[in-house]
């Protein structure tokens, strides 16, 4: 067993209570594992569960009712868990297994081959594909300078949190950073001096923020953090800190040493709002506009 996955919290998809209690058999005779095992029994049930908790490994049966296994997928897609998910099924069918590994599984097991040994292997496959798949995506989703997210999934992993915060009746605000005076500091010490000032604040900004927090690069030398649960009072509190942060920067190039402050526009989208992801960022932008205008180096909150 790898051991990531050797003290695996695992939720099973299985309507049928004869299978369940087999897959846990099962999953007790694998070597150096402690598998922690939730069971869900419908798809409505299932769905609540992948909302509200992170699993480790994701078994789900094909039938369940009138839902399939791969609607379950799919919630797991749109909320973007990464981790292995194993389709199974008591009907022998090529095509369940490739729909399957289409809609996002990474393996596929035979309920008719459910043994230890099986599990095992379909667990251990399953995990050193999202390994390699993680390891692409990162690339594909990283901005190579910040290693911050790319603005293009920060606007997809942004829209999945907003749907989430409206569904919960929770308040989500948004950043957004500007680094002051950055034009100057590009032409008065050079490119190579402003790129490290950018790779600077958004280490600084990592290390401030909360670890549920994203931060993506939004652009040149603009930043932008999405903060789940939280009011504009509480994001104001926030900003503030990475503004005074800042102040404490020293982003060294060569010989030089450059100073650099931050300007930031904080915005607010509450619980009973039905806001919409553009409209939260103007609102930041607009806020970060009136931060830039009236001297720098502060936070403004949006009105």
């Amino acid at each position: 067993m790898i051991p990531d996955l050797a003290n695996a919290h695992v939720l099973l998809v299985e309507d049928n209570d004869d299978d369940a209690l087999l897959f846990s058999y099962c999953c007790r005779q694998i070597n150096n594992s402690h598998w922690r095992i939730d069971h869900s029994r419908t798809y409505d049930e299932a769905r609540s569960m992948i909302e509200s908790k992170s699993y480790d490994l994701y078994f789900i049966d094909y039938r369940l009712g009138p839902h399939t296994g791969i609607e379950v997928i799919h919630e797991l897609q749109k909320l973007g868990r990464s981790a292995p998910i194993i389709l199974m099924t008591g009907i022998e069918s090529e095509r369940i297994g490739e729909d399957g590994l289409v809609a996002g599984a990474t393996e596929f097991l035979s309920k008719q081959d459910l043994n230890a040994a099986a599990i095992a292997r379909t667990a251990r496959h399953g995990a050193i594909r999202r390994r390699a798949e993680g390891a692409l995506r990162v690339r594909a989703n990283e901005d190579g300078m910040t290693h911050t997210f790319n603005r293009a999934h920060f606007l997809a992993l942004a829209e999945i949190e907003m749907a989430r915060s409206q569904r919960f009746g929770h308040s989500l605000a948004m950043l957004m950073i500007d680094i002051d005076h950055f034009k100057h500091i590009n032409d008065s010490q050079g490119h190579a001096a402003g790129y490290r000032v950018i790779q600077a604040v958004a280490d600084r900004c990592r290390q401030t923020l909360r670890a549920s927090d994203l931060l993506g690069r939004y652009g040149g030398d603009e930043f932008i953090a999405l903060l789940p649960q939280t009011d504009l009072a509480g994001a104001g509190v926030l900003a503030e800190r990475v503004r005074s942060d800042m102040r404490h920067l020293r982003a060294t190039w060569g010989t030089l040493t450059t100073l650099a402050t931050v300007s930031v526009g904080v915005a607010c989208a509450k619980a009973t709002d039905l806001a919409r992801l553009p409209d939260l960022i103007e609102a930041a932008d607009e806020a970060l506009y009136r931060a830039k205008h009236q001297g720098r180096d502060r936070v403004e909150l949006a009105s």
